[in-house]
């Protein structure tokens, strides 16, 4: 688990930059017209930050004077404690169904990076109550860790994505599975629920689906963000799985026999962590690590 404090929120931050430079400064994907666009919800909204962004670019355009702006999130640490001018923050677990009075009530729903907040058994359900706040569009953003790990290809960076996507981590398929649990909102919806299919055979489909990589990408911000962002965010998770592991070896209840692969694990988890911290040569690294699970 990352953690809720201030140099969270500067994380947070610096990666709503790091991803409209991968979008090309675009905060709203340029498939949708702006011009129809004047209620937002933002889910998984953190510091606020896109919805700050955008809230500011559409009431500029003066399209539908000033719009409505929400934003959701499972916990209020991050939010700014001034608040935003132009829109609401709101306590929310997108994994439980929203209330009434927002049903259906948004013409744009933007998510990203939710993966990383839920578990893959947990998707199916994010979805579904996601998508109750729509009329209209919905925009997901998520990254894919073996792009963002692998570039530059080290040896430390393959040993990164063969630690983490073996785990529950797993990220490299969630789109695959964002897009099932999408298709699947043909089924009928559970009961008591805002029902998609009366918004017609038209109206629930995906229109586009982009892929963006980081490889080779110009831009000095997403450089930077490969490093400041992924490597910060992989040592906040391998020292996690440092901690949770070491308690284990504690634990007089856990089995001898398998305290001896388990201690192999704690020690290359803490050499890999240091060397993320110490940074590394990518023309001279000899990293290599086996598979580890969790």
């Amino acid at each position: 688990m990352l953690p809720r404090d201030s140099e969270e929120s500067i994380r947070l931050d610096f990666q709503h930059e790091f991803t409209k430079a991968l979008s090309d400064n675009h905060l709203i994907h340029r498939s949708i017209p702006i011009e129809t666009i004047h209620e937002v919800a933002d889910v998984g909204t953190g510091t606020g930050i896109w919805l700050r962004d955008v809230s500011s670019v559409l009431n500029k355009a003066d399209i539908h004077g000033q719009g409505r702006f929400v934003g959701f999130d499972i916990s209020s640490q991050q939010f700014p404690a001034s608040g935003l001018p132009n829109a609401s923050l709101v306590v929310r677990d997108a994994r439980t169904q929203f209330p009434g009075e927002y049903c259906g009530s948004f013409v744009m729903v933007h998510v990203r990076l939710l993966s990383y907040a839920v578990q893959k058994d947990e998707l199916q359900s994010v979805v579904e109550n996601v998508v109750q706040l729509l009329s209209r569009y919905l925009q997901w953003q998520e990254f894919d860790a073996i792009d963002t790990w692998c570039h530059p290809e080290t040896a430390m960076a393959r040993a990164l994505p063969t630690s983490f996507t073996r785990s529950s981590f797993d990220r490299h398929s969630m789109v695959t599975r964002l897009v099932t649990a999408l298709h699947s909102l043909r089924a009928p919806p559970r009961k008591g629920s805002f029902d998609p299919l009366t918004w017609g055979d038209h109206a629930m489909r995906i229109a586009h689906l982009e892929t963006v990589s980081t490889m080779g990408h110009t831009s000095p911000i997403v450089e930077q963000g490969k490093k400041k962002l992924i490597m910060g965010t992989s040592i906040q998770l391998l020292k996690s799985r440092l901690a949770y592991r070491s308690s284990l070896l504690e634990d007089p209840l856990w089995p001898d026999d398998e305290k001896e692969w388990l201690r192999e694990d704690v020690d290359i988890t803490r050499c890999l962590s240091t060397a993320i911290e110490k940074g590394e040569d990518p023309a001279s690294s000899t990293w290599e690590t086996p598979g580890l699970g969790w």
